[in-house]
């Protein structure tokens, strides 16, 4: 079963992605994205399997470890192909990137066949917004996926997520002093 490490957005830029999430599915142009029941996020990296018991501890410290932090999604892009991905990019920072080096440092002991596009060096940074539509459709999923930018969000938890269907194995609030947990154990 696979797993995705994913950050997890402040609630305002959430509500707003479910919004254009909304939007592509009401217009027929995709189906609700297959981690519907997962928050939207921008992901760190995948994996075939995982040791989810060995990764607790070690992703409770990198959250920890880990401030909060101010991102801003500037553009919005397409993964070209047979089934192509709308996304929104984020500014791609040094303290982006430093995050992401420390994930993989970390975890590469505790995952089986990582895949590639995540690895350092061949990650592009996104936040999905539409996703398994025609390739003839892509011109009006853009359309559709139209938002006022930049958008100024914030990462706010760092979480382990099984797919498809998605479900949380592990969710950590970013920082030393994170918020409380609301119901369901996710800070919110």
């Amino acid at each position: 079963m696979p797993y995705a490490l994913d950050l997890l957005l402040d609630p305002a830029t959430d509500a707003s992605i479910r919004s254009a999430w909304d939007v592509v599915v009401a217009a027929g142009i995709a189906p609700a994205p297959p981690d519907s029941g997962n928050f939207p996020h921008v992901t760190l990296g995948v994996c075939d399997d995982a040791d989810v018991a060995k990764i607790a501890e070690p992703l409770r410290e990198l959250a920890a470890a880990t401030d909060p932090m101010a991102i801003m999604f500037s553009s919005v892009g397409v993964f070209p192909g047979h089934e192509p991905v709308i996304f929104l990019a984020p500014v791609v920072t040094a303290e982006l990137l430093d995050l992401h080096a420390r994930f993989h440092a970390l975890f590469s002991r505790y995952v089986t066949r990582p895949w590639e596009h995540y690895e350092p060096g061949r990650w592009v940074p996104h936040c999905t917004l539409a996703m398994k539509f025609a390739p003839a459709r892509t011109a009006e999923a853009l359309a559709a996926c139209t938002m006022a930018l930049p958008i100024r969000a914030r990462l706010e938890q760092i979480s382990l997520v099984t797919f498809y269907p998605a479900r949380f194995a592990l969710c950590y609030p970013l920082g030393p002093n994170p918020r409380p947990a609301a119901a369901g154990g996710f800070a919110r």
